[in-house]
């Protein structure tokens, strides 16, 4: 953990500026550390200002483009991530993330720590489809 930040420090991660409050170098949320649903939806909500706060409708445009995601998500499923007391679906994760700038490596990582957060707990996701 980085005293000054606050944030998780990841192996062969460097760190860069946060570039909206010209502060202090920082690292990305690491979804791995995420013990439970609220971790893991805090993390990602800190993923979305690490990577520049992009507004919910431009991360809706965004995420509609990228190839990881297989439909299309509106801000509003965006703004409504983890308010009913659930881990996100995987494919809303995805979104989300692609939604922010996310680079395929870093939607892999945050697939697998769904996938590790559901495997603990199967009740913890929301009902799919």
């Amino acid at each position: 953990m980085d005293r000054e930040t606050g944030t998780e420090i990841r192996a062969g991660e460097p760190p860069r500026p946060h570039e909206e409050q010209g502060g202090p170098w920082v690292r990305p949320p690491d979804p791995a550390t995420a013990t439970d649903h609220v971790e893991f939806v805090t993390q990602m909500k800190a993923f979305r200002v690490y990577k520049g706060e992009r507004p919910l409708r431009d991360m809706a445009k965004v995420c509609a483009r990228h190839p990881r995601v297989d439909r299309p998500y509106s801000y509003a499923s965006f703004s409504t991530i983890g308010s009913n007391g659930k881990l996100p679906k995987r494919e809303l994760v995805c979104a989300y993330i692609a939604g922010c700038g996310g680079t395929d490596a870093e939607i892999e990582q945050w697939v697998q720590a769904h996938t590790r957060l559901c495997l603990a707990d199967p009740g913890l996701t929301e009902p799919g489809p």
